[in-house]
């Protein structure tokens, strides 16, 4: 301000540009500097809501995974070996079974006798055309035909282009010069059995030139299933056990040996999301604490101190997860508890202990979902997710509250403006005043000089 007029004060001397800047610093600090103090809390307000707001959001994705049947319906399998992999589904019966005197299903495989060239004629001294007859198991015979200028290569292309997916036909190089045909069944089971007829039976036949041989049977999967004999046309048999794949890999060796495996409840996944709830939990009411605190010794005073919505968010959540159901069971019979300072902590050996001892009580406790005399159990996190349901999306308590932040410090920022405004309007008058009041001074302080004069004139004269 004390730049806008340059020359005030030249009259007077005492109506100056610093003055006006007195007078304005002392406005501000009756007026502005309120309103800047109350931006700046609100400022702090809306942060430290961003923070709460990404904290409850935090703690609600891991109530629901806990209040998640998916969770708790997660398996684990032990056990699989080189000869036998098992897989479960979520849901399927937990249960230990025993495998052993594996056998793998297998298809047919034919090789040919070494044939010296790939890209010659197989059988210069074949009688005319004929016909190669393959069929696998009791399917329709599938006709390759072939002339005495066959190669190698052209049977095995046409084997693959007219026998489809049903079976494969390769060449193996052997030797630096020579070569075998391989004819192998895609499938396997005892149906995978292949059968060659030519259609020139004798030595100048094709068969006869390759010199075909079986190397492989086709035959079912044989195996114990806890001793029980059991025979599957498949080795990945999903009929066995509900929800459970098992997989045969290859003989086992020797056929005596027994894989032992374990269907389990998925405990390190629950156990890892229950000490990620508590992890969560404390950081959420930590830092609440921290916003609401008032401590006159330490001078520390936090945010929302005296907001008794934010501080009713931990008391809340304390009184479900405290709560007891209609069994008499609560968090802490699972080793979960609140110290006096609302700090949780997790007891894991007591929550794996009862993991172990009885999984579906703690999946019913915990996620409920279980149908007891026609009603579905709700379980602690059910509860606790529909509570934080409450409080977070569109049109819930914390949306609102933050609505009310946010018109607050709008409406701080817009009187901020306004007053600011005035005070420019004023004292751009009260520069414009100041300015005709000290040329008015400045004319009465030349006549009084001149007048002056004029009396010291007289008085000398008088002399």
């Amino acid at each position: 301000m004390a730049g806008t007029v340059n020359s005030l004060g030249l009259g007077s001397g005492v109506l100056t540009a610093d003055m006006i800047d007195k007078l304005r610093t002392n406005n501000e600090a009756q007026v502005i500097k309120p309103l800047d103090n109350r931006i700046a809390s609100s400022q702090l307000k809306l942060k430290s809501f961003d923070l709460l707001n990404t904290l409850m959001s935090t703690f609600q994705t891991s109530v629901s995974k806990l209040s998640s049947d998916t969770l708790f319906l997660g398996r684990s399998v032990s056990g699989n070996s080189d000869a036998v992999s098992v897989s479960a589904a979520a849901g399927s019966d937990v249960q230990s079974f025993a495998l052993s005197d594996i056998v793998t299903a297998k298809g047919d495989i034919f090789h040919s006798a070494s044939i010296a060239s790939k890209t010659t004629p197989l059988a210069p001294s074949a009688v005319g055309t004929g016909t190669l007859s393959l069929s696998i198991g009791t399917d329709a015979p599938i006709a390759i035909n072939y002339t005495a200028a066959t190669t190698l290569q052209e049977l095995a292309t046409a084997i693959n282009d007219q026998a489809g997916t049903k079976v494969t036909a390769s060449i193996l190089q052997t030797g630096a010069t020579t070569y075998e045909l391989m004819i192998k069944a895609d499938g396997v089971g005892a149906n995978q059995n292949i059968t060659l007829a030519d259609s020139i039976p004798d030595a100048t036949g094709l068969t006869a030139a390759l010199g075909m041989t079986k190397i492989q049977t086709a035959g079912d999967a044989t195996f114990k299933y806890n001793g029980i004999a059991t025979t599957r046309p498949t080795n990945d048999i999903t009929d066995l056990l509900n929800g459970v794949t098992v997989s045969l890999k290859q003989d086992q060796i020797p056929l005596t040996q027994v894989a032992t495996i374990a269907i389990t409840q998925n405990k390190t996944e629950i156990s890892t999301e229950m000490a990620l709830f508590v992890q969560t939990y404390n950081t959420l009411v930590t830092n609440i604490g921290d916003m609401t605190a008032y401590d006159k010794t330490a001078g520390k005073v936090g945010v929302f101190n005296g907001d008794n919505y934010i501080k009713s968010i931990t008391r809340e959540l304390n009184r479900t997860i405290t709560s007891v159901d209609s069994t008499g069971k609560s968090l802490v019979d699972y080793g979960i508890s609140l110290d006096r300072s609302g700090i949780m902590s997790l007891d894991s050996a007591v929550f794996d202990a009862k993991m172990t001892q009885d999984p579906v009580s703690l999946q019913n406790f915990l996620s409920g979902g279980t149908v007891v005399n026609g009603v579905t159990t709700t379980g602690v996190f059910d509860t606790l997710f529909d509570q934080m349901k409450n409080y977070t999306g569109h049109q819930k308590s914390l949306t609102n509250f933050q609505g009310n932040l946010t018109k607050t410090f709008d409406k701080l920022t817009k009187e901020h403006e306004t007053m600011t405004k005035r005070l420019d309007d004023r004292y751009a008058i009260m520069t414009k005043q100041f300015g005709a009041y000290d040329a008015i001074i400045s004319k009465i302080n030349n006549q009084f000089s001149s007048l002056k004069q004029m009396i010291d004139a007289q008085s000398s004269s008088n002399n």
